[in-house]
């Protein structure tokens, strides 16, 4: 199976789990997109900033490692899961038909002070 772009597949890999890391991110899709110059800490983190920022996923929580890191929980939102009809077929999951009831945009949402 061909690889996604980076950043749809973190949302789709976030579809199917409640909480997602950092941490996660790395150990789990490391084999998919080892030899990706983006498939480093800080690019990866920068796209989990820029999916919150879009409202496509959300922070669940927040904790100090034993290294005094920062590690955050991420989680996906209603908004991200719709956008999972945007993939390839072979990428859909069978819940992601359910994604179709969704109408409310980022920009409804965000304009209506929701």
């Amino acid at each position: 199976m061909t690889t996604l772009p980076l950043r749809f597949r973190i949302l789709h890999y976030m579809a199917g789990r409640e909480r997602t890391t950092l941490t996660d991110l790395l150990r789990d899709l490391a084999d998919e997109y080892r030899g990706e110059g983006q498939f480093r800490k800080k690019i990866l983190l920068d796209h989990l900033l820029s999916l919150k920022f879009t409202g496509l996923i959300d922070e669940l929580d927040m904790e100090m490692t034993g290294d005094g890191e920062l590690l955050v929980t991420y989680g996906i939102t209603d908004i991200g899961r719709s956008r999972m009809l945007y993939l390839p077929r072979r990428w859909q999951r069978p819940g992601d038909a359910a994604a179709k009831d969704i109408s409310l945009s980022w920009l409804e949402c965000r304009g209506s002070g929701v």
